[in-house]
Parts: structure tokens; C-alpha cells; sequence
């Protein structure tokens, strides 16, 4: 199992000496320590999960679930199957019981607002994972530049299709997800602010709300209008299976360098993104680690939120990982962990730091290519 490494004399000394200003609000960068958990007893973690409904997020589950209890600590969870007002409900039933924190991947980032105020008042830490809040009182946000991973996408496309005509021209199918969701409505401000400096390149956008048949769906009726795309993209893997198969239905799903070849680029990342990379199909995707949120949170919650400190703002080291180190920052909301995306293509899809390598071949979990097994909403 992976482990976080941050051992130095000097730094664990360092941390001793400000013990003593547990609470305070001081931002300056401290490490967090490895031995903070020898000293507490019985800490529980309560995690709210917005669904178990795709590969991602049942790996983000299982990265928070696996590294909290080999820290030694409780775990408990609920799933809200997208129901905001169940979510909230859940929140504060685990609030009842005192954890030590309650983590939520929200989904509404304004709906779960009402509980984390309520849980404020009882003063219990609240961290969010994948996406945000607009209110209340939250310790830390951890989440991915989603924004920055939809412009990589589109910058990716650019080169492409200046690699086929000569210049940045062409008609690019975009799938977006629901903006109800922060993270989704950020991929798609990035991949349409950076898409949109190119005059000659035409994009053709819709809401997929995160399914797979919605997705094809849709490119059918693109294609059976007679349009002739150059590229497509899809900001999360799981719709893009309904992409794939409109393609192949349409008998348009070819290799790279095959005559009628597609270009075809999506975010996250995981298994069916990473077969399709080696097969060929796909030209990359921009990848979402989802095993590094559960090595986050630990770090974070064990250096700093547990004994009453703010995380500081600075660079932190993750080993195991493909980016190998990520920032935490600060906005108006608060702090961030921000996990940064990197690009996946046939010259790295067979790197061992992949999550979606160490997911299938290290934790063992099997990933279903077939697009009418798992549904978001």
C-alpha cells in the first residue's frame, strides 16, 4: 500500500514546538507528521458519497475507505445517489454521532450548503472531495484543476488537428456534463475559453449529463444529419463509452493513422480510456488521479485538521504518483488541495503510477466495458 512520506528530525521537531497552538489560525508551512495518529485514539472518519454509480467514483471510495483504515482510523460511509436533500441528511446523521470529521463529495455545490452550517454550529471539521460548496465553513476542498484539465483537452485537439491540416481548422464534437456539478462545469469553461480562440475550429457542444446513452445518443443524430467531424471530446470517461459506440455503429471507429480516424481525447483517465489509448483509438486523455484523494486526505487530516490547524498554503509531495507533487492554495472559499491533471497518450499509457493501472493490477478492482452497466446522473 502506498504510504506518505514526509520523515525528517528537523521537521517533526518543528511540528513539536507548535502542538501547543492547536487552534490557531497561523498560515505558515509546516510538514505534516507521520506520528500524529500514535497519539489519538479511535479517530472516525464519516464520508458522504455522491454515488457508486461509475468506475471513478467507486475508486475514489475505496481510496479514502482504504488509506484512512490502514491509518488506523473508523470509517463509515453513506452513498446519496445524487439526492442532495438525502446527502444532506446523511451529513448530519454522521454529525450526531461526533466523528471526528465529515467528509462529502457534494452534488449540488449550492444545495449542500444548508448542512454544512448546521454541522458548523456543532463544530465538527468538514472536508469536501471532488467538488466544492459555495457555503459554509469547510477545512479543506480537496479536488482536481478541472478548468485546467479541460483546457489541456482542447490545447490537445488544437495540436491535432493543426497536425492534419496544416493549421487549427475543423468541426469538434464537445460532450459536457451537468453545471450543477462544479467540477463538470469547469472542464467545460476551460475546454470552450481555450477552443474558442481558434476561428476556423467549429465546436458542436451538448450536455450529456453524464451518461452513456445520452452521449450516443446524440453523436448519432450529429452524424445522421451528414456532418463530418474531425474530432470529439467527452470531460469524463464514463459517457464517452455512448461516444465510442456511436462511432462504431456509424462505422466510423477507426485507429490512429487509419484512414477516417477520429480524433478522440477525454478527462479521468480510467481503465476503458487507457484500453482504448493502447488499442489506438483514443489520442490521450487528461487524467484525474482517484487513488490520490484518499493519500491526501490522511496527509491533511493527520498533519494538521485532527490537532485544530490550518492547512497551510504550499507544495506537498505524493509518492506514487505520476505528478509527484500537488499545491494547496487559497480563494475565497478557503483552501484547496488541488490535484493536478497530466496527459495520458501511447507514449506513457503503460507507466505503473497510472491510477487506473494500480486500480486494476495492484487493488483489484475489474473495470465493465459495456456502456449499459453504470449510469450517472
Amino acid at each position: 500500500m502506498r504510504k506518505i512520506r514526509f520523515l525528517s528530525a528537523v521537521l517533526l521537531l518543528a511540528l513539536a514546538l507548535t502542538t501547543s497552538g492547536c487552534g490557531s489560525r497561523d498560515t505558515e508551512r509546516e510538514e505534516p507528521s507521520e506520528t500524529n495518529t500514535m497519539q489519538t485514539d479511535d479517530r472516525k472518519v464519516a464520508f458522504v458519497q455522491k454515488s457508486m454509480n461509475t468506475y471513478f467514483h467507486r475508486l475514489l471510495d475505496a481510496s479514502l475507505r482504504n488509506d484512512t483504515q490502514e491509518a488506523g482510523w473508523e470509517f463509515r460511509e453513506a452513498v446519496a445517489d445524487y439526492d442532495q436533500t438525502r446527502q444532506n441528511q446523511q451529513m448530519l446523521n454522521f454529525c450526531a454521532g461526533t466523528p471526528d470529521v465529515i467528509v462529502a463529495a457534494s452534488i449540488d455545490k449550492d444545495g449542500i450548503n444548508s448542512a454544512i452550517e448546521q454541522i458548523n454550529e456543532k463544530g465538527v471539521p468538514v472536508v469536501l472531495v471532488d467538488t466544492e460548496s459555495t457555503g459554509g465553513q469547510v477545512s479543506l476542498t480537496i479536488n482536481f484543476d478541472n478548468y485546467k484539465a479541460g483546457k489541456m483537452a482542447a490545447q490537445e485537439i488544437v495540436r491535432l488537428l493543426t497536425e492534419k491540416y496544416g493549421e487549427p481548422k475543423g468541426i469538434v464534437c464537445h460532450g459536457y456534463g451537468s453545471e450543477e456539478s462544479s467540477a463538470w462545469k469547469a472542464r467545460k469553461q476551460g475546454f470552450e475559453e481555450e477552443i474558442g480562440k481558434y476561428e476556423e475550429i467549429r465546436c458542436i457542444s451538448a450536455d450529456l449529463k453524464g451518461d452513456p446513452e445520452e452521449a450516443r445518443s446524440w453523436l448519432t443524430g450529429v452524424l445522421a444529419d451528414g456532418t463530418q467531424i474531425d474530432a470529439v471530446h467527452c470531460s469524463s470517461d464514463h459517457p464517452a463509452r455512448g461516444l465510442v459506440q456511436a462511432l462504431k455503429e456509424a462505422g466510423m471507429w477507426k485507429k490512429t493513422g487509419e484512414a477516417g480516424h477520429i480524433i478522440f481525447v477525454t478527462i479521468d483517465g480510467d481503465p476503458f480510456a487507457g484500453k482504448q489509448i493502447r488499442g489506438g483509438y483514443y489520442d490521450g486523455s487528461v487524467v484525474q488521479d482517484a487513488l490520490a484523494y484518499g493519500d491526501v486526505l490522511v496527509q491533511m487530516l493527520d498533519g494538521y485538521i485532527f490537532s485544530g490547524k490550518a492547512v497551510p498554503v504550499g507544495e506537498y509531495a505524493l509518492a506514487d504518483t505520476w505528478f509527484g507533487t500537488y499545491e494547496v492554495q487559497e480563494d475565497e472559499r478557503g483552501r484547496h488541495a488541488v490535484i493536478p491533471p497530466y496527459y495520458m497518450n501511447r507514449d506513457n499509457v503503460e507507466d505503473g503510477r497510472h491510477w487506473y493501472k494500480k486500480a486494476e493490477e495492484q487493488w483489484g478492482y475489474a473495470y465493465n466495458d459495456s456502456p449499459d452497466t453504470e449510469t450517472e446522473n
